[in-house]
């Protein structure tokens, strides 16, 4: 009897775990497609992006720029030209050490052209406000300037991902010269003579 119905059952295990599957490779197959698309949304989306990018030399910086601001708003950059002065757009993350290294000269320097009155002068953070606005706070960063938290196109347009940018603009919103990363005394004074400054602002110059 035993025998009969394990015999008799035997075709619907066969048909179910043939079901089985072929479900199992059905949603194979889907996921593999599925994930095909998603890489190919996602490269043509980057490529876009990096195909906007804003921060070359000669290239014009984009209108669509925008973050938060710290006072726990959310605004456009204001990096295209304002009211025809040149800008000073300076990119940082409160957590790198070659920013801190920057920062007490371009407290110097940024100091000479507020009192100077010619310059727009944008800081902007890739990171939250609260971490930012601490930064400021111990920094001497006016919050007024910065701008933190940046939405991910700006991101990709300023390459955030690179920190710091020392950006000089012209009074048209195009790039004028960037300078990545630390900067030594050469690159101290290259933009010391960018922005009209002398060079001796800076102490090791």
């Amino acid at each position: 009897m035993l025998l009969k119905i394990r015999t008799a059952l035997s075709p619907s295990r066969i048909t179910l775990n043939g079901t089985l599957t072929a479900l199992l490779v059905v949603m194979g197959v889907g996921l593999v497609v599925v994930n095909a698309i998603l890489l190919r949304d996602n490269r043509a989306i980057r490529t876009g992006l990096d195909t906007g990018s804003n921060i070359e030399a000669g290239k014009h910086i984009s209108r669509r720029l925008a973050a938060a601001t710290l006072d726990g708003g959310f605004s456009k950059i204001p990096v295209p030209a304002l009211e025809g002065k040149r800008t000073l757009l300076i990119t940082f993350s409160p957590g790198c050490p070659y920013c801190k290294v920057n920062q007490k000269y371009w407290s110097l320097i940024t100091s000479e052209l507020r009192r100077i009155g010619t310059w727009n002068i944008v800081w902007v953070s890739r990171d939250p406000v609260d971490v930012t606005t601490d930064y400021c706070a111990d920094s001497g960063i006016p919050l007024t300037e910065t701008f933190a938290d940046p939405t991910y196109l700006t991101y990709t347009m300023l390459d955030l991902k690179v920190v710091p940018s020392t950006v000089v603009i012209d009074d048209r919103g195009v790039v004028q010269r960037i300078w990545r990363g630390q900067l030594n005394a050469v690159k101290w004074k290259e933009l010391s003579h960018e922005l009209g400054l002398s060079a001796q602002l800076i102490p090791f110059l």
